[in-house]
This record gives C-alpha cells, structure tokens and sequence, in this order.
C-alpha cells in the first residue's frame, strides 16, 4: 500500500511539473521536450498503478519495466530533478525568480488533488477496494485538479470570453488583474536593472519589445524597475503597480522607437535608414506578423500594407530577426540615456 501511493504522489508530481513547463511563456523547445519526457513517465506510472493487482500476483506477466515500481519511482524523481531544473534555467534566461510561482502552483495542485482524490480513496478503502476501474477514476481526477489549478488564467480567460463577451473592457480588465496576480511571484526584486551591464540591458529590452503588445507579460520585465520609469510614475502621479510600470515601460519603448524614424516626412520607406525603425514598428507596434499564414492583414492603412508587403517580397525571417537586435541595442542605449538624466 505505501508503494502504491508513493506511485500516485510520483504520478501527481511528474504531471504538475509536465503542466507547469507547458504553461510558462513564452514556451521554448526545450520546455517542450523536457514536458514530452515527462508526460511519457507519468503514463509509464500511471499503466503500473493501472496494474497495481496484476504486478502483484504471484506469477507476474508484466513487462519488466513494470515490475518493479521503486525503480519507476526513483526515475520519475530523477526526471523530477531534470525538470527543476530545465525550469530554473528557463526563469534565469528570463530574469525571473522561479520558487514563489513554483510553490504556489505546487502547493495548489496538491491541495486540488487531495480534494478531488480524497473521495474515491474513502470509496476504494471501505466499499469498493482497490480496482482498476477506481484507480482509473482516480488519476483521471488527479489529472483534472492539475490540469484545472496550472492552466486556471487560460481557462479563466476562455470563460470570461463566453460569460462577457459583450463586456470588452470588463473582460481586459480582468485579464489584466489575472496577468497581476501570475507576475507577481516571478518578478525578481534581487535584479537591480539600473546597474546592467550593455549586453544584459540589450537582451532584456529585446525580450521587453517582443512582449510589447501583451501587457500581462510586460509586467514581468526587469525593465519597469527602471529609475526613468520610477520618475516618470511620478510625474504622472500614477499608483506604483504592476500595471502601471508596465504600461510606463511600453511607453518609453514607442518613445524609443519614435526615436528611430528618420524625419524625411515619409510613413514608410525601404531605405537602409529605415531598417531599424521598420524592424521594430511594424512587428511590435502595429503588429503586423509578416511570415504567418494565419495572420489577418485585411484592416491595415495603407503604410502598414507597404511595410507587409516589403516584409514578405524582400526580407527574409533571419534577416528581420537580426535587424531587430540591433534596433534592440539602440532602444536600450536611449533607455538608459534616458535613466541617468
């Protein structure tokens, strides 16, 4: 019996971090792969508890691989560790801090599935007894109460679209407090952004102009710790939120941006002056996605037509994304001008 829940804990364990990978953004391939490993090891767990009565019969006919499950339970921890730290090397390269939003979603899914397991454990321990069809009602509820607590902003966000459609700013609203309360425990207050070195700061407002248009992920940069925005919060006699930062910050990167429009009086070009403005305006601001196939062009004005057009004829993907870090170290080079005035 006690192997059998240390299987059910390995289980929950192996499916919360699977999820927890799978729902940090933006989500990278290496994310991706370590959540397929685990995804695979957490229903190699879940076909031995299936099993649980036939592993202990005195013949066993099981493959090898299922017969002995403290093996099974000690690689699942081993690719518990090896998704730790895929997790912990994924918030570094994001400047975020990874344990406050671990523990928090770790310790909601335990209490989740403890809800939602207790009854069909009452029900197998004094009725039914240990069954298969059981245990699979089980991990099925296991895997909902997971599945219910890591992913609860997007299937927020899903109901609020059905229940207050007709509410649109109700609706962004919500959607910006929910992008809040999931910051929050990710914003590294250890990382000073006014002491970075040129490199860091050019990564970071890389990473910053790509969120641009998503506010709930702009709240996570290091960039609206900023003494420029501090001053400007000020100014503006504006709450020190995680809001108003954010929208702070995705201010002084349009005023950047501006900043690399050559004033010949054009709304767009295609001359060599141009890149650095084009690369980032039109992806960023206006949004335009020149190499998806899915991407809806239809209510562009007529310069952004243009620039789409150009984007897809006479740029290729590498080229625009090199273009963009180097507008990117431009934009944080005024960032900081603008920091130490």
């Amino acid at each position: 019996m006690l192997t059998l829940i240390a299987l059910l804990l390995t289980y929950t364990s192996t499916l919360w971090l699977c999820c927890y990978l799978l729902g940090r953004t933006p989500l990278t391939r290496r994310l991706i792969q370590m959540s397929i490993l685990l995804a695979i090891i957490t229903a190699v767990i879940a076909t031995q508890i299936l099993l649980w009565q036939a592993e202990t019969t005195t013949e066993p006919t099981l493959p090898l691989w299922l017969q002995n499950p403290l093996l099974l339970i000690g690689t699942g921890l081993l690719v518990l560790a090896m998704g730790y730290f895929t997790a912990v090397t994924d918030a570094k390269e994001k400047s975020e801090t990874l344990f406050p939003d671990l523990l928090i979603s770790l310790d909601a899914t335990l209490v989740a599935g403890l809800l939602f397991a207790s009854p069909i454990a009452l029900t197998m321990a004094y009725q039914t007894g240990i069954t298969p069809s059981m245990l699979l009602l089980l991990l099925i509820n296991i895997a909902f109460a997971t599945a219910i607590q890591v992913f609860d902003n997007p299937i927020q966000s899903a109901v609020d679209r059905l229940s207050i459609y007709a509410f649109p700013k109700l609706r962004q609203e919500r959607t910006n407090l929910r992008a809040t309360i999931h910051t929050l425990p990710k914003i590294d207050d250890s990382l000073d952004p006014n002491t970075l070195d040129e490199d860091e700061l050019a990564r970071l407002t890389r990473r910053a102009l790509s969120h641009y248009g998503d506010l709930s992920r702009l709240t996570a940069s290091p960039l609206t710790r900023l003494s420029i925005v501090q001053k400007r919060l000020k100014e503006q006699h504006l709450d020190e939120s995680t809001l108003a930062r954010a929208t702070i910050l995705k201010g002084l990167l349009a005023e950047a941006i501006e900043q690399l429009k050559p004033q010949d009086g054009s709304a767009f070009n295609t001359q060599d002056t141009w890149r650095h403005y084009n690369a980032l305006y039109f992806p960023y601001v206006v949004g335009l996605r020149p190499y998806s196939r899915r991407a809806k062009d239809a209510q562009l004005d007529e310069p952004a037509q243009q620039a789409l057009a150009w984007f897809r004829t006479y740029v290729p993907e590498r080229t625009l994304y090199n273009w963009q870090n180097a507008a990117a170290r431009l934009v944080a080079q005024y960032i900081r001008e603008r920091s130490t005035e």
